[in-house]
């Protein structure tokens, strides 16, 4: 199982992967404007791909631009968790069904469909062909999460540009902290920050 540890390796399979699928399905929680992006919903025009994305709104981290993108090419649901965030990083691409060949391959880790992900950050990820068991699992997994959604449509695209605003993105934090939590140089505004942008303060 090749494990995906820079985002170089994260791009190179995720195109290899899209090029050789009939169907994809990806359920992220945050997408954003990117090469990648564009690079997909390009392969998936050309070579008229089913392509259906689940996505998540949670703190309104997705980027409106990145969602029209992806709605012009297919199919986009709202992701939703019932008791936290809509969380997953799954990309699942259906291959053409050839006996004793797998039918699926997938990569699952921490990469959502962002800029940040696919160029900057650290991130890990498994890219993997999947057996019978795998691809059962996995494919209702999407299945399930996918018929509990509600589509977006033109009207909730609309309303969610009205109240999308730019902010700090979650996995990419600019704020500069101290190093070490001793007083005098650690404020209380300098830890009530940290704890607004979910960022732990010490060494």
């Amino acid at each position: 199982m090749p494990f995906l540890t820079s985002s170089d390796a994260l791009r190179k399979a995720m195109i290899k992967s899209v090029k050789s699928a009939l169907r994809i399905d990806i359920a992220v929680a945050w997408v954003t404007p990117s090469p990648i992006l564009d690079e997909l919903c390009q392969l998936v025009r050309e070579d008229k791909k089913k392509l259906r994305s689940l996505v998540g709104l949670d703190f309104n981290q997705s980027h409106p631009d990145a969602l029209d993108k992806l709605r012009e090419v297919g199919e986009v649901r709202i992701g939703r968790s019932q008791n936290g965030v809509f969380h997953p990083k799954l990309y699942l691409f259906h291959v053409q069904q050839i006996s004793l060949m797998p039918k699926a391959r997938a990569i699952v880790g921490s990469a959502n469909l962002t800029k940040g992900a696919f160029y900057e950050n650290m991130e890990i990820a498994f890219d993997k062909f999947l057996d019978d068991n795998e691809y059962r699992q996995i494919n209702e997994f999407f299945e399930e999460k996918w018929n509990a959604s509600e589509f977006l449509d033109d009207d909730s695209a609309k309303a969610y540009r009205e109240i999308w605003k730019p902010r700090v993105p979650i996995d990419q934090p600019s704020l500069p902290l101290p190093s070490r939590l001793d007083p005098p140089e650690t404020t209380l505004d300098d830890l009530a920050a940290g704890l607004r942008y979910g960022i732990g303060i010490g060494t």
